[in-house]
Order: structure tokens, then sequence, then C-alpha cells
């Protein structure tokens, strides 16, 4: 890969690099980052949030990055910043970190803030760079969470931080596009947290290669992968592999689950303020409570589910940790959301269809009744010619 020009970069071919890099969201939700700067500089957005704020307990990465190249996402941020026309970006980051790479990265911005721009730091093209500590408490790294916390931004459950203005990367996505934009190096690696040991590993590598399921030769044994922080991770196939979005790997006994026990920890716990073990009913038994109508019970489910706040969940994997009963409610609650997502798309490319079709009739309607009216004219015209020409006066 060629590097580019990041003091002044042409926004499209910046998207374009990224995208021939590889670089995906590797906060964990492994967004296109190259679609996701598109979108940002489309609509204009003024600030940048670099989240650092990780509120699993157990990994390190964020932390462990910042130490060892604090600078480079700063310059990632400035590149991203100059390249959508930013004009504010923060850099979150869990306020628990270690004093040392707290008070390094509040030395980094005040130097950035007062260095003229070079081949190293540009700040002086964006003067707003600042950096923020976010208490560490279940969901704190939600997007919607930072927008609310840095910038007082409320979001409705239907909105993006796009919507209001605010592109929200990973610091470990910023790094990789400082990379791949500075020095031509597409993403080939990243830290892991592998059982609590914070590593490089290559992308492809298998979990195998990380952890073995088997303690001795030939035993067998009933733990799994687990992908993902002790909140919001799932688990995984034997053969999965690191990907950009895999930000910790864990050996983990399987819990057996037992029938829900209505101990309401789920709803008391919830930082939205929902009722998780409601949802959890209405996602796993769609059918329940539908009247003997002609109306869907799906579309009925979906009703339900909005009603109660799906859309509002933000998933940080809370109500999982605390069932006494072992039960999978994130995980029902993103199969529910992904079904959605696929409905609304299904609606969409029915809809778009449905239009078309109806401007094909309109068409063909069209072309008949000028067919028709052709038909007459020349009807018309030999009739006039058979009665000879004091038909014409």
């Amino acid at each position: 890969m060629s590097t580019l020009d990041f003091l002044q970069p042409d926004p499209t071919t910046l998207f374009e690099q990224v995208a021939q890099a590889g670089i995906q969201g590797m906060g964990g939700g492994g967004f296109s980052t190259a679609r996701k700067l598109r979108l940002a500089w489309q609509a204009k957005a003024t600030r940048v949030i670099a989240n650092a704020v990780e509120c699993e307990p157990g990994i390190n990465v964020d932390a462990a990055l910042l130490a060892e190249h604090s600078p480079e996402v700063v310059q990632g941020l400035n590149i991203v910043m100059t390249a959508i026309g930013a004009t504010q970006g923060v850099l979150a980051f869990a306020a628990d970190f270690p004093k040392s790479t707290i008070k390094m990265l509040c030395q980094q911005f005040e130097n950035q803030a007062d260095r003229e721009p070079d081949a190293d730091s540009f700040a002086a093209n964006q003067p707003s760079l600042s950096c923020t500590p976010i208490t560490r408490t279940a969901g704190a790294g939600a997007e919607r969470h930072l927008c609310q916390q840095l910038f007082g931004l409320s979001l409705e459950p239907t909105q993006y931080p796009i919507d209001r203005g605010v592109l929200c990367l990973n610091v470990g996505t910023l790094f990789a596009i400082q990379q791949a934009i500075v020095l031509g190096k597409p993403l080939r690696q990243r830290l892991v947290t592998v059982n609590g040991d914070t590593n490089w590993v290559s992308l492809g590598t298998p979990f195998a290669d990380l952890l073995t399921l088997e303690e001795q030769p030939g035993a067998k044994t009933t733990r799994r992968y687990r992908e993902g922080g002790h909140y919001t991770g799932k688990l995984s196939p034997p053969k999965a592999v690191v990907t950009a979005a895999t930000n910790a790997v864990w050996l983990v006994e399987p819990a057996t689950q037992t029938p829900c026990t209505y101990c309401s920890r789920c709803s008391d716990a919830c930082p939205e303020a929902l009722a998780p073990q409601t949802l959890h009913r209405l996602c796993t038994q769609p059918q329940v409570g539908a009247p003997s109508t002609q109306a869907s019970p799906q579309s009925l489910s979906e009703s339900a589910l909005e009603a109660n706040g799906l859309s509002r969940c933000t998933e940080c994997g809370l109500c999982n940790n605390l069932c006494p009963s072992n039960i999978d409610l994130l995980g029902s609650f993103q199969q529910a959301k992904a079904q959605a997502r696929e409905q609304a798309l299904a609606d969409a490319r029915a809809h778009r269809a449905k239009q078309r079709h109806e401007r094909h009739v309109s068409r063909t309607q069209a072309r008949a009744q000028i067919a028709l009216q052709r038909r007459e004219s020349r009807r018309e015209s030999r009739r006039l010619k058979q009665r000879g020409p004091d038909a014409w006066r």
C-alpha cells in the first residue's frame, strides 16, 4: 500500500485507502470504517470521539495501546478530523487507567495544542483537542452514553451519533488508520486480551493457537471459547479465529440455564430502565398472547418489542452477568435486533420493487393509450379518405 498526504488528505482517496487496508471497527462492532467515515463526511460531522472507555472487566486493550502508541492514536484522530472537516476531537478514556498512562495522555494533548503543524503533528489545524476521563461503569463506553456525557446530546432510540454530527471511533481503529495512511500498512494484527494477558495477535489466528480446550492430551472438556468481555461476549465455535473486532478471548465453562425466577435483578440494574425478562419472553416466544385474528404474530411481536424499548437496549450485557438462571438475555436481544434489521431491509426492497412495478404499469398504460390514440387517428383518416374530398371541408 502507498502512503497519502495526511496534512491535506483528499477525503475520497483516504476512504479508499482505509477500505483497502481492511480496517473495521475494533471496539467490538466490526462495522466498516471506510463507510462510517464517508457517512460522517457526508453528514458534515463536527465532532470526533476517540473511544478508549473499556467498561468490560479484565480487558485492557485500549489502555495497553495508549501506553505504547498514544502519539499515533492522536495523529490518527487528527487525520480523521481533517478528512471529514471536524473541529472538535475528544479522547474519552477510563478513569481507572494507570496513572502513568493518564499523565502521558494529558502531556500528549498539551503538546499537541502548542506545536506547529509539521510532518509529525498538525494540531494547529484542529485547535480543539482534549482528553476526558470517564468513570468505568456498565455501558459507559456506549456511543449514546458518551454523546450524553461529553456533549450533552440525547439520542433517540432510532438515532445514531452521526445524526447529531458526532463520529465515534475506537482508539484501535484510529491507530490502524494512522498506520494505513502514514505508513501504508494494512490491518494485519491487533491487541487482544487472552485470559487476562494482552498481546499483539495476527488476524486469522485460531483461538486454539491462543488457548487449548484440553488440559491433558485425549481428555474431554466442556469448556468453550468466549469472544469479547464477560458482559457482552459470546461463546464461539472451536474453529473460530481472531478478527478485527476481537478484543478478548477467554476459556470459560458454560453454565447450565434454568427457568427465569423473576427475581428482577436484571430490571433493577438495567441502565436504560428496561425489563429484560419481558423482552426475553417476547423475543423467544413471539406467538404468546397473539389473538386469533388475521394479524401476523411476527408483526404483533415486533410492535410489543418496540413498545417495551428493545431499540433502547445498548447491549451492555449487565443483565446476563446478573441473571442467577444463566439465561442468555443479551443473545436473544441481539438476535431480535438482527431479525428486525433484516425485516426492515426486506420491507425496503419490497417497497422499491412495488414502486418499480407501479412505474412499469404506468408506462405500459401510457404506451397503450398512445397506441390507441394513434390507431383511432389512422382509422379516422382512412374513413375521411373513403368519404371523398368533400369530407375534409
